[in-house]
């Protein structure tokens, strides 16, 4: 087992390890890396489906772990804005609904009766 020495080395020292079993023992274990580690291979997978088309920007960019993406937030809604921009130069709201033509068309002319 390795112990820091009194001038902060570590030094390996022999346990035995049922000295212990009449102790009541505490534990915290830091398992920080490991997470890290599932980060990188969730931001790995994420690249490798979107570069297939496999999901849009948005989906990836939402899926993203925070950590890796501070600014997250800032980036969606900037795209948001630049696709509402979009669709206002294509044909009018997003979400508007279409224009129907005004007068005789098919035969109605509009008047009932």
């Amino acid at each position: 087992m390795l112990a820091k020495a009194e001038d902060d080395t570590d030094q390996e020292i022999e346990l035995d390890f049922n000295l212990l079993q009449n102790y009541v023992l505490e534990f915290n274990v830091d398992i920080g890396e490991s997470a890290y580690w599932s980060e990188i291979a969730s931001v790995q997978t994420l690249d490798n489906l979107q570069k297939s088309n496999l999901i849009d920007p948005v989906t990836y960019i939402e899926s993203i772990p925070d950590s890796q993406l501070p600014n997250k937030a800032k980036i969606l809604a900037d795209m948001q804005e630049k696709a509402e921009q979009q669709q206002m130069m294509i044909g009018g709201a997003p979400d508007a609904m279409p224009e129907l033509p005004l007068g005789n068309v098919g035969g109605f002319d509009g008047n009932v009766g």
